[in-house]
């Protein structure tokens, strides 16, 4: 499956041990088990954390699959791309990494 269930949300690397701004998913609230961005990067001081994608890997996000499987997707995927790993009805067939 190329469908995106869940994934790692952006996150400013000083937060890490703070948590600052951050909330659990099980939490919920500010968007926490939501993404409505569609920007795949690595985390990094001053990029806009908020509804985007991100990990502090080089170069490659994680995301869980809607098969259960878990893939990487590369930081700066065209938005297009991640778009339709995002929608369940879309046509396109697109691939993690791995």
């Amino acid at each position: 499956s190329n469908l995106i269930f869940a994934g790692q949300k952006s996150m400013l690397p000083a937060n890490y041990s703070t948590r600052t701004g951050d909330v659990g998913i099980n939490t919920g609230g500010s968007n926490d088990l939501a993404r409505a961005g569609v920007v795949v990067q690595r985390d990094a001081t001053g990029i806009t954390t908020t509804n985007n994608w991100g990990g502090p890997y080089v170069g490659t996000v994680m995301f869980l699959r809607g098969d259960g499987s878990v893939g990487s997707v590369r930081v700066n995927t065209v938005n297009t791309t991640v778009v339709a790993m995002l929608d369940p009805n879309s046509a396109r067939t697109e691939s993690f990494d791995n």
